[in-house]
């Protein structure tokens, strides 16, 4: 400021210099017309700045946002009008333009409105800084989409289910891959961007999702999703090959967004398995009181069979009737094969409740494989640490899952080759580790059965445990069935996995024990003749007649009952005149009688002394596993050798008390 002397301007009248502002000026704008046709039609806020931050010039659409007229804004401080401040706020791109010489952005809320602002430096002919551009964009709708954006990034990258965005061609391309697919599927993103989600597909879902896709491609969909329009939403079933060659159940909804394909797939082959252990469960059970029915008549025919060789056996002279008795030991082999059949069709049906003692898994994974292959062109090769977990088993019955396992796994190596048997200590509930859903906490060993040999169709995996099913020419189809029943009886778990070309795994866990091991009891093998008076209650007479036979070999004195109520007057009677009987033989079920669960109870009540035996077709029932909870001495299972009658007499003869 200065006072004016000269003639034109009145004495004392104050003056503004604005030589450098109008140099500013004209710096930033040829004219007027110019700016007004530039930028007074853009949406976005934009203004001229001097180095005080002053506003020199603004557009119509920095007027509607603040709501002033340009006379209200021209001549003011930028963050005065914009921030309501009186000097610069924190981050003010003005103040690092005017240091870096550079663009420099802000995003702000103002108003509730999202806003981008830029700060662009001008620089007069020397490079040097004499005002700025000033840019504001209102981006709340695209800060609106960015957290829309945001909120399905983190639903895609924490949910279970797997998601996936592909071309929408018939190559089907992955162009993105949610992390779950890491954890379902074990691929990483770079493993799978670029390739074609085909290669992962089952051959006959990757036709149904062709077959679908080219439907819309030829209907010109993409016309229509170009317009916005998308018209593709289809649910379908894939079966998916993880990393790892296992196959996964996917329940997939295929939707279209624009020109991709977003695939939405819900891995469900847990609840897959649960759902066919279940329908198999209920088959057998289906099958249960039939088979059971049969195989108790069964065995007593059996028994008839048997008791009449063996006792032709003990009849025929060795030394010169050889051949007799040749043809009589094999017609004998038959009957007891005939026996296992029947035991098979008990075990799948009604569950062949197992008869339990600590054992090592280990130690009988060896020596029952080892047989199973004994004369074959197969070899095994074990994995079992030193330190395998104890199991609570029926070893006859787990002995008879690895044989019809490995049996299967020999016929699909017709050829010869290598069968990998590995056992491991696991624990269900552990973290990181996956097991069968169906199986409940605790310890467990786990036993894999890896064969190298032609492997099991996808469309036969299913069906493998069912009852009567075989792909092979001679068998029962009852074999892995049968298997199935011991190791749920057990309260484990088996599953199979396979790959044609590559071979099949059968895996199956069972309870780990924490008891020790019982010395064991060695049976006295043989026929063994014996004294006693024997009273047999069956109510078959045939039976009855045939085991009196046996008996009276043996040197047994022998009476009969039909049914429990005569066995009860005949041991009364016994016992009030003498001598009284040392041991009762009673069947378990008398059709349209007292059995012998009843008899026994009435038994005890006139003798608590009582010594009986239990014997049955019905090999599983609970009675024959657990006798001395209800009052027996011992059991016999239908059909049986002298041999085993004879052992089982001698001991309960023997022992004082039952």
């Amino acid at each position: 400021m200065r006072k004016m002397r000269d003639g034109n301007k009145t004495k004392g009248q104050l003056v503004r210099d604005i030589t450098e502002r109008k140099r500013t000026e004209q710096a930033l704008l040829t004219s007027a017309q110019e700016w007004r046709t530039t930028f007074d039609t853009i949406s976005d806020c934009v203004s001229l700045l001097d180095l005080k931050g002053e506003i020199l010039r603004c557009n119509r659409a920095m007027s509607n946002l603040l709501r002033k007229p340009f006379s209200e804004i021209i001549g003011h401080i930028c963050w005065e009008l914009i921030h309501n401040a009186s000097g610069p706020i924190e981050g003010c791109p003005f103040v690092r333009m005017r240091k870096t010489r550079q663009r420099e952005t802000l995003s702000l809320l103002i108003d509730n409105r999202w806003f981008s602002i830029f700060l662009d430096p001008i620089l007069d002919e020397t490079g040097n800084v004499v005002g700025a551009v000033h840019i504001m964009s209102d981006i709340t709708e695209r800060k609106k989409a960015e957290r829309e954006l945001e909120k399905y990034r983190l639903i895609s990258e924490n949910t279970s289910d797997l998601v996936a965005l592909t071309t929408f061609d018939l190559n089907v391309t992955y162009t993105y891959i949610s992390p779950s697919h890491k954890r379902t599927l074990g691929y990483e993103s770079e493993e799978l961007i670029g390739k074609s989600m085909l290669n992962l597909i089952n051959s006959e879902d990757k036709l149904k999702l062709l077959m679908m896709l080219r439907k819309y491609i030829e209907s010109k969909t993409l016309e229509h999703f170009a317009r916005g329009s998308p018209n593709l939403s289809e649910v379908i079933e894939l079966r998916m090959r993880d990393k790892y060659g296992k196959w996964h159940y996917l329940q997939t909804t295929v939707n279209s967004i624009e020109n991709e394909l977003l695939f939405l797939s819900k891995d469900l082959t847990e609840r897959k398995k649960m759902e066919e252990e279940l329908a198999r469960i209920e088959k057998l059970e289906s099958l249960g009181i039939l088979a059971g029915g049969i195989a108790h008549d069964f065995n007593n025919i059996l028994l008839g069979i048997l008791g009449n060789i063996s006792l032709v056996k003990m009849s025929v002279d060795v030394r010169n009737k050889a051949e007799i008795f040749k043809i009589l030991t094999e017609a004998e082999k038959a009957c007891l094969r005939a026996k296992d059949l029947t035991q098979q069709l008990l075990t799948f049906s009604k569950g062949g409740k197992p008869v339990k003692k600590i054992a090592s898994l280990g130690r009988l994974i060896k020596e029952s494989i080892s047989f199973a292959l004994r004369g074959s062109n197969v070899r095994c090769e074990f994995s079992i640490p030193d330190d395998l977990w104890l199991a609570e088993i029926d070893e006859g019955q787990i002995a008879e899952v690895l044989n019809n396992v490995v049996i299967n796994a020999e016929q699909a190596m017709p050829e010869g080759g290598i069968i990998w048997v590995a056992a491991e200590n696991t624990e269900v509930g552990e973290v990181g580790v996956e097991h069968p859903i169906s199986l409940k906490g605790g310890k467990y060993i786990k036993v894999s059965i890896k064969d190298g040999g032609i492997g099991i169709p996808q469309e036969h995996l299913s069906k493998i445990f069912d009852p009567f099913f075989t792909t092979k020419e001679k068998g029962s189809g009852l074999g892995l069935t049968t298997s199935y029943s011991i190791i749920r009886n057990h309260e484990g778990y088996i599953e199979v996995e396979s790959e044609l070309g590559v071979g099949t795994t059968i895996t199956f866990y069972l309870p780990a024990s924490p008891k020790e091991v019982l010395k064991k009891v060695v049976v006295e093998e043989g026929p063994i003749v014996g004294k006693g008076k024997i009273l047999l209650m069956d109510d078959e007479e045939t039976i009855r007649n045939l085991v009196k036979t046996m008996l009276t070999h043996l040197g047994y004195e022998i009476e009969l009952a039909k049914d429990g109520v005569e066995a009860i007057e005949l041991y009364k009677k016994a016992k009030e005149t003498g001598p009284p009987f040392d041991v009762v033989i009673m069947d378990l079920t008398i059709p349209g009688g007292m059995g012998g669960k009843e008899a026994i109870e009435k038994l005890i009540e006139i003798d608590p002394e009582v010594k009986a035996i239990v014997s049955s077709g019905y090999s599983d029932d609970e009675i024959m596993v657990e006798f001395r909870k209800y009052g027996f001495s011992d059991a016999i299972a239908k059909p049986y050798k002298i041999q085993e009658m004879s052992a089982i007499l001698h001991k309960v003869i023997a022992t004082t008390g039952k």
